[in-house]
């Protein structure tokens, strides 16, 4: 990805080939009852799940999806939001992180 500008579009499909090649699984997140859920969870290796939010370059969450996000985050659990090239290869290294180290160090 080398674009200045990306869609989310571009950044989610990317991310979740990723976690698909690697063995995991990339769960889109839709509900009818609760506004604000990131758009992606991800399954991975070892009982590790983080979500993302996708936004298209310069974007931000709204306030719904702030608060969804934060509830989530105080359960225990990573909210990430993708919304550059820089923020992508950073989940894309957080996720290897946390594979990685649940090898290392077990549940």
């Amino acid at each position: 990805m080398k674009s200045a500008e990306t869609s989310e579009k571009v950044f989610e499909r990317t991310l979740s080939k990723y976690v698909d090649d690697i063995g995991g699984m990339a769960v889109k997140l839709l509900s009818q009852f609760i506004k604000g859920l990131p758009d992606r969870m991800y399954l991975l290796h070892g009982g590790i799940v983080v979500f993302v939010e996708f936004k298209s370059t310069g974007k931000k969450p709204t306030k719904i999806q702030s608060y969804i996000h934060a509830k989530i985050q105080a359960l225990g659990f990573p909210v990430l939001v993708v919304d550059s090239v820089e923020t992508h290869e950073e989940a894309r290294n957080l996720i290897d992180h946390l594979i990685k180290m649940r090898e290392i160090y077990g549940r």
